[in-house]
């Protein structure tokens, strides 16, 4: 498939030590809200930081870099995906995978 990445695509992603398959998640400037932006806490660095919108939470909303998407895969509760790297660069997409299930 041709064009643009699209949330829900999945992709082939080089991360530092693997090629992993994943789903798009978010694409660059999504923002992730509470109480999803808790999952990412330890890799919250990577992102743009929004202020809380209500109440005193611990990071308040994260904003996806421009250049990078956030990454999950579908079995979530054994994933290691964003959630554990961080956003994904553009340029770290190895390919889109065709004829994949909508999840």
């Amino acid at each position: 498939a041709r064009g643009p990445l699209r949330r829900g695509d999945v992709v082939l992603v080089q991360t530092a030590t693997d090629v992993l398959i994943k789903r798009i998640a978010y694409l660059p400037g999504d923002t992730i809200s509470m109480p999803e932006a808790f999952a990412f806490r330890r890799v919250r660095d990577y992102f743009e930081i929004g202020r809380p919108q209500d109440g005193p939470d611990f990071m308040g909303r994260l904003r996806v870099p421009a250049g990078y998407i956030v990454v999950l895969g579908d079995n979530r509760r054994v994933s290691e995906d964003s959630r554990s790297f961080g956003p994904v660069s553009f340029k770290d997409v190895l390919g889109r995978i065709v004829n994949a299930p909508p999840r």
